[in-house]
Order: structure tokens, then C-alpha cells, then sequence
């Protein structure tokens, strides 16, 4: 790492941490409880504004990396695990978060977008869920005011069925009024 500009800043037995002038890579093992393994990088500045690491499964998810499943969460028990892990996740680095390494600004802000975008489908499909089980329960009790309740403000992430008892809801509700 060091004719890449870091320097190792931080060696516990649960974390090491390489810096450069611009970024810092992490590694951290839960060794007390989960025994997870993670990769971070991040911007040195950006830490103290509060913008947070990136995994390494992050990157992979970018880069639409055929291995980006196999890293989303890592639990090792041996030290022989362990190592061979820990030169997994460097190779995986090495080959995807070369831009990363170097401190690339670009890189960094669009793994930002591509966070954005993961918390907003999440937020969804969150939303989705308690909506469906709310709309499904009015549905069969045909209290069809609490089903337009439920799926008016989802619409657009609706399948086609679920839009069709919506609508059909909707024209019910009319019909009370």
C-alpha cells in the first residue's frame, strides 16, 4: 500500500487502517460477536462531514461484479478463514476499486448515487410491503376506502393487478359517497 501513497495508521486486532492524503481503507473483524469481516473505503475529509464508508460490496454491486454476492456479508471462526478472506477482499479491491484507491472523486460520489438509489428502492418495497398486507386485509373485508388508503400513494411501483383493485376500489369508494 505504500507505493500507492497510504500508510497503516491504526492496527488493533479488529481493525487495520491504511491512509493516504485523501482516502483510507479499513479493514474490521468482529471478533467478539458476529465474527464478520469488512472492507471500507472512504474520503479522510469526508468523514468528519459525516459522509460514510463504502464495503467493499458496495463497490462490487457497482461494477456489477459476478462476486459481489459472496462479500455482501463475510462471518469467519478459524485464522485460517480469516487470512484467506482477508486476501480475497484485497484481490476483490484490486480489481474493482482501483479508481477507489486512488482517491477518485468521481468514483466516490457515484457510489453515493448508487447508495441513494439502494435506500430509496428499499424505502419502496418497505413501504410496498405494509401497504400490500394493509390493502389485502381491507380487500377481503371489501372495506374499500382503507385499500384506496393503503396503494393511492404507491401507484407507480404497483403491478398491473394491484393498479386494476385500486381502481376498482376507488370507483367502489365513489359509489359510497
Amino acid at each position: 500500500m505504500s507505493e500507492k501513497g497510504y500508510r497503516c495508521t491504526q492496527s488493533t486486532p479488529n481493525l487495520v487502517r491504511f491512509e493516504s492524503p485523501t482516502t483510507f481503507i479499513e479493514l474490521v473483524y468482529d471478533g467478539d460477536r458476529s465474527f464478520e469481516l469488512g472492507l471500507l473505503v472512504g474520503k479522510t475529509c469526508s468523514e468528519a462531514s459525516g459522509n460514510p464508508a463504502f464495503s467493499i460490496d458496495d463497490i462490487l454491486r457497482l461494477r456489477l461484479a459476478p462476486e459481489a454476492d459472496k462479500f455482501s456479508l463475510v462471518q469467519v471462526t478459524s485464522s485460517e478463514v480469516l487470512a484467506s478472506f482477508v486476501e480475497q477482499l484485497a484481490q476483490m479491491l484490486r480489481a474493482y476499486g482501483g479508481d477507489f484507491i486512488a482517491g477518485k472523486e468521481q468514483s466516490f460520489a457515484e457510489l453515493a448515487d448508487q447508495r441513494r438509489r439502494e435506500v430509496k428502492a428499499y424505502a419502496i418495497q418497505r413501504d410496498l410491503r405494509k401497504a400490500r398486507a394493509e390493502a389485502d386485509t381491507a380487500w377481503h373485508r371489501k372495506g374499500y376506502p382503507a385499500v384506496v388508503k393503503a396503494l393511492r400513494l404507491l401507484r407507480a411501483a404497483l403491478t398491473a393487478a394491484e393498479v386494476g383493485k385500486l381502481e376498482y376500489a376507488e370507483q367502489q369508494s365513489n359509489l359510497d359517497n
